[in-house]
């Protein structure tokens, strides 16, 4: 186990990839673990949706399929590797995983959102930067 443990917060976006890259060099050049973890975003306001349970399973299938498929691109990597997906408010439960796992740096990927975005979508970069106990690498892509 090596001494040091980054965490890529993944959105299975281009962007997402290019982030990881990056994150997977460094963590080479640091002899560092990397753990990729993506967060199906559920909402924590009362919803009446039907079968919104099982929408949430759905997501987070097809999302764990998804991950599958980023480990078994990183397969040849040297860097030890773990994906997991959890589900909440992205920021928050980013943050929490931070917390309760050690984590010594975030890597995450900004997209430049307006104000009137930011305001109506929420921002999990900037909740993470705001908010993060250890250093946290924003790449503009």
């Amino acid at each position: 186990m090596a001494a040091l443990t980054y965490l890529v917060a993944y959105d299975f976006s281009d962007n997402a990839d290019k982030v990881l890259d990056y994150a997977v060099d460094l963590a080479q050049k640091c002899d560092a673990d990397l753990k990729v973890v993506h967060v199906v975003d559920t909402p924590t306001f009362p919803i009446t949706l039907a079968n919104y349970d099982d929408l949430v399973i759905e997501l987070q299938e097809l999302s764990q399929k998804k991950m599958d498929e980023v480990r078994e691109r990183l397969k040849e990597c040297p860097v030890p590797i773990q994906t997991v997906v959890l589900n909440g408010v992205p920021g928050e439960e980013i943050l929490k995983y931070v917390e309760n796992n050690k984590i010594d740096m975030i890597f995450l990927g900004t997209h430049g959102h307006s104000k009137l975005e930011n305001f109506l979508f929420g921002n999990t970069a900037e909740a993470i930067l705001r908010k993060a106990q250890c250093p946290v690498v924003s790449l503009r892509i």
